[in-house]
């Protein structure tokens, strides 16, 4: 199934939300997520670390920043997703003309069998801490080994977390 990456691979998420999964390059992932008349374009190295993301217009034309983020690493490598494991950097963010750094704080749990529209997948679940000592937001990710890439099951935000159930699981035609 990973080889249908290259035409894409929808998820459907309870409520009618769709986010759709496309490798455009050798390591990078793009997700489109439409949510009502939101519609976000990310780009993923590893289908885990966000490099790139854009708001959207309902024809899929950009509106407002680009956000980039440049991870420092010692090594210069970011790592698979490994259960048990993690990984934390700063992570130079630029939107428009501001620039800032913050901590990305990776933890992988243990291996799962998760199970979207009656089909199971090899999952390993990944908690992503944002901003350093002081919290600022945090998301909880699904990484599909199978796949190479990380949906989002949910959020938390200002102490309120909202999560995502998802129904479906296609190959783009």
């Amino acid at each position: 199934m990973a080889d249908d990456l290259y035409t894409g691979i929808r998820f459907t998420i309870d409520g009618g939300h769709v986010e759709t999964f496309t490798q455009m390059r050798p390591g990078f992932v793009e997700s489109v997520w439409e949510e009502g008349d939101y519609v976000g374009w990310m780009d993923f190295a590893k289908g885990v670390y966000i490099m790139e993301q854009q708001d959207l217009d309902s024809d899929h034309k950009p509106i407002g920043d680009m956000v980039h983020y440049t991870f420092e690493t010692v090594s210069g490598v970011l790592p698979a997703p490994e259960p048990g494991g993690g990984f934390s950097a700063k992570v130079v963010v630029i939107r428009g003309g501001e620039q800032w750094t913050e901590t990305h704080d990776y933890r992988f749990g243990q291996e799962a069998i998760n199970t979207i529209g009656g089909c199971d997948y090899r999952m390993i679940p990944v908690e992503v801490r944002y901003g350093g000592d002081i919290v600022s937001s945090v998301d909880y990710l699904r990484y599909l080994p199978e796949l190479g890439i990380t949906y989002i099951a949910g959020f938390e935000s200002d102490g309120e977390r909202t999560d995502y159930y998802y129904s479906s699981i296609e190959v783009v035609q």
